[in-house]
C-alpha cells in the first residue's frame, strides 16, 4: 500500500513539474508575443509619421514654388535646390515628429485597427 502512495506521489510530482514548464513555456511564448505586438506597434507608428512627413514635404515643396525666385538665398543654381530640397525635408520631418497637423495619428489609429 505504501509503495502506490508513493508512486502516486511520484506521479503527482512529475505531473506538477511538468506543468509548471508548460506554464514557463506559455509565459515566454506571451512574452515574445508582447514584444513582437509592441514593435508592430512601432514600426507602424515610425511608418505613419514618415507619411506625414512626405506629405508635409510635398506641401512645402508646392509652396515654394508661389514665392518669387528673385529673392533666392543661394543666387539660384543647382546647390540651391539641393540644399532647399534638403531644407524642406528637414522641416517636413521636424513638423511630422511636433504632431502639429495630426496626420500621423489618424494613420495610425486606422491601420492599427486592421
Amino acid at each position: 500500500m505504501e509503495t502506490k502512495i508513493n508512486s502516486q506521489n511520484l506521479i503527482n510530482s512529475q505531473n506538477l513539474k511538468f506543468k509548471n514548464q508548460i506554464n514557463k513555456i506559455n509565459n515566454f511564448k506571451n512574452s515574445v508575443e508582447i514584444k513582437k505586438s509592441f514593435q508592430k506597434n512601432e514600426d507602424l507608428r515610425k511608418a505613419s509619421l514618415e507619411f506625414e512627413a512626405m506629405f508635409i514635404k510635398q506641401m512645402l515643396e508646392s509652396m515654394k514654388k508661389t514665392l518669387n525666385k528673385d529673392q533666392n538665398l543661394l543666387n539660384g543654381g543647382q546647390v540651391e535646390e539641393i540644399f532647399e530640397d534638403m531644407l524642406c525635408e528637414q522641416r517636413a520631418k521636424q513638423m511630422a515628429q511636433a504632431q502639429s497637423f495630426g496626420l500621423a495619428d489618424l494613420i495610425y489609429n486606422q491601420l492599427q485597427k486592421k
